[in-house]
């Protein structure tokens, strides 16, 4: 072999290697990160695609979404905290030997976004324009939203060590140590966060060509927030919502409900067969989408009214009545709703919503 080329091939192999090295995440472990058992259920939808959903023994937040590909992986939403993110890059190995290379924001919330640190800055992390700003202005780990659910976790710990103490059983002791322990395991992991932009936008719509793979993001419009993308693949009709569609009702603290039904109108224009959402099992009825605009309607001209009458939000939030979705939604048993919603469209009606 020429000694020109023998040099010139070692000198690649070097620098490939020491690409393919740098594309691997970090694999330190990270605060919040201790749990026993699986943090994650992988349920293959497609080819190389899987719905990863959280088991309850470490607290991950969202579902997420991998797409294995012939050299690499896509992975949609990056889960609550970098410990979470670390538990998920642990238990893929079982899945695929592909590093992640790009991964897809579907909106700015905390549980969707908070384990992007935990990846190496030649990853592409995508989103909307909307989702970019946010993070970037440090809106995941601030506002209502994140102070009802992260802020509130020191006051769930001193509940639970009231109920421990007042409890007699020692099965009972049992369960609330456990709480206690997962509880704190939280707290660990969601003070380990540096909020970490993606580093590509867009407005509309990306196209990614993966060999035979296409993926496609878009957004349709406000909804669950200002900038909910949606990742279609349209030759398996798989199509991946955020929090744009749950299995529930989906958070509305942050939405645009009124709009929200124009932007699954859009939505619906597109052909998938199953609906893979940001929390709760895989959808195939498409008439979901249906009830959730009815829903989403409904609340719309019930909080406004309140508004308009001069009803304070905390009582609209009792008196709001969903009752007649209940046969769509079985956990609504009575009338009341949560206050995040009610709050949300008195900004918007006021012109103070962010």
């Amino acid at each position: 072999m020429n000694k020109w080329f023998s040099r010139y091939l070692f000198c690649f192999l070097v620098f490939f290697m020491g690409c393919n090295q740098n594309n691997q995440p970090s694999m330190e472990k990270p605060p919040g990160a201790d749990y026993d058992g699986q943090a994650f259920t992988f349920q293959e939808v497609g080819d190389g695609i899987y719905h990863i959903k959280g088991t309850g023994v470490l607290s991950v937040g969202c579902n997420s979404t991998l797409i294995v590909n012939e050299r690499d992986a896509v992975l949609v939403d990056s889960h609550i905290s970098p410990a979470a993110m670390w538990a998920l890059f642990t238990e893929m190995t079982a899945i695929t030997d592909k590093p992640i290379r790009y991964v897809i924001n579907t909106h700015f919330h905390f549980d969707h976004v908070h384990g992007n640190q935990m990846f190496p800055e030649d990853v592409k992390i995508i989103s909307h324009t909307n989702t970019r700003d946010m993070i970037a202005a440090g809106n995941s780990k601030r506002g209502r939203s994140y102070d009802a659910f992260i802020g509130r976790i020191p006051d769930r710990i001193s509940e639970l060590e009231q109920q421990l103490a007042a409890a007699t059983d020692d099965s009972t002791k049992s369960v609330f140590r456990d709480r206690i322990r997962l509880q704190k395991n939280y707290k660990e992991a969601t003070d380990a966060v540096m909020p970490r932009a993606p580093n590509e936008r867009f407005t509309e719509r990306l196209q990614y060509k993966f060999g035979d793979r296409l993926i496609q993001i878009l957004f349709f419009g406000r909804g669950h927030t200002g900038g909910d993308a949606v990742v279609f693949l349209p030759e398996e009709k798989i199509l991946i919502t955020g929090d744009l569609l749950s299995t529930g009702i989906s958070y509305l603290g942050d939405a645009y409900p009124e709009e929200w039904v124009r932007t699954l109108e859009r939505l619906k224009k597109l052909d998938f067969e199953t609906i893979l959402p940001g929390h709760g099992d895989p959808i195939e009825d498409r008439e979901k989408i249906d009830h959730f605009q009815a829903y989403l309607t409904d609340f719309w001209k019930q909080a406004v009214q309140m508004r308009k009458d001069g009803v304070e939000a905390d009582e609209a939030a009792k008196r709001i009545d969903m009752t007649a979705h209940a046969s769509h939604y079985p956990r609504i048993k009575e009338a009341g709703v949560s206050i995040f919603g009610v709050q949300r469209v008195y900004e918007l009606m006021e012109g103070t919503a962010k």
